[in-house]
């Protein structure tokens, strides 16, 4: 696992202005179930993957929000992964965790989320890739 101090100005000095200080997380008895209700696409390219830290709300929150509305999802642990971290930057634009995927597509992080949860947004990608690329798109 990672390792270093937990005073942030040693961890900046030690990685390069390196934003979020190393954290640690021990999982908590059922958490990340997913619920009996869960929605499954056809498409095994839709699944939903959920980058996160340790001990980020946001992150925990994004996960509840997904288990609550029946969505199965991967979590991929990105702290202590500079690489993985660099690589979400390039794909997102975004240095802040979680980072939400379904399939190949950036969803965003929990506030975009939430907003494509209530909106019906997140349920279409789902409905848009069933089918043949584009077969409902008429322009």
């Amino acid at each position: 696992g990672c390792s270093g101090s937990s005073e942030k100005g040693s961890w900046l000095k030690q990685n390069g202005g390196e934003r979020s200080p190393p954290f640690f997380i021990f999982p908590t008895e059922g958490s990340h179930r997913p619920s009996q209700d869960i929605h499954k696409s056809q498409n095994p390219m839709l699944q939903i993957k959920i980058y996160t830290r340790q001990l980020c709300g946001f992150c925990t929150a994004a996960m509840r929000l997904l288990e609550e509305n029946g969505y199965a999802f991967e979590e991929i642990a990105a702290d202590c992964n500079p690489a993985l971290r660099s690589e979400l930057l390039e794909l997102t634009g975004q240095s802040t965790l979680p980072q939400i995927f379904v399939g190949e597509r950036s969803v965003g992080g929990h506030r975009e989320l939430t907003i494509a949860l209530s909106d019906g947004s997140f349920a279409q990608l789902f409905k848009a890739g069933e089918g043949p690329q584009g077969s409902s798109d008429i322009r």
